[in-house]
């Protein structure tokens, strides 16, 4: 179980309680990390220093948005002890200087597990921001990683976003890889 100084305790999760999902919400400052995790209608949890969303009676996600240098470092033990089931990076479509921090990420974290991941590109409402497939080529993302426009201040955008990536999740179960 992961040790991290933030964190007391853990949801109820593993290999084979599908019950409480762990989805680690990365990117650059202020690209709509937590803007996004409220406009979902999550609720944070003292217990465990994250996000709680009770999606239906059998399904809770809990959402972990790290902070600071060692934001990796947890996601790792996160992943390590079987905890973590996806990844979600936000870029802000209008600030394309900022996509560099997500680029580093998804490198990072696509050459050392097959976790699924997903790109939300925040802000395309706004005339200003890049075309999805312009942002895409910017941040390297692989085949695997979708760049799915995403409006964080709206619920209805964030939940697309949020079932796009859950329905990664199911086929990466049900190929039997490990979470």
């Amino acid at each position: 179980m992961p040790n991290h100084k933030e964190t007391q305790a853990m949801p109820n999760t593993n290999h084979h309680d599908t019950d409480n999902w762990v989805l680690a919400v990365t990117g650059p400052y202020q690209c709509g990390k937590t803007t996004f995790i409220h406009s979902l209608g999550a609720q944070f949890d003292p217990a465990t220093q994250m996000w709680q969303l009770a999606v239906n009676p059998s399904l809770t996600i809990y959402f972990f948005e790290p902070h600071g240098p060692d934001r990796f470092d947890y996601i790792w033990e996160l992943k390590d002890s079987g905890y973590l089931q996806g990844l979600i990076v936000l870029v802000d479509s209008t600030r394309p200087q900022t996509c560099h921090e997500a680029r580093a990420v998804l490198e990072v974290f696509r050459h050392q597990t097959d976790t699924p991941a997903i790109v939300g590109a925040c802000r395309q409402d706004d005339p200003d921001a890049w075309p999805l497939d312009d942002l895409s080529l910017l941040i390297a993302a692989p085949a695997d990683v979708a760049v799915e426009s995403c409006i964080a201040t709206d619920a209805r955008s964030a939940g697309r976003l949020l079932k796009t990536l859950m329905y990664q999740v199911l086929a990466h179960h049900s190929s039997g890889a490990s979470v």
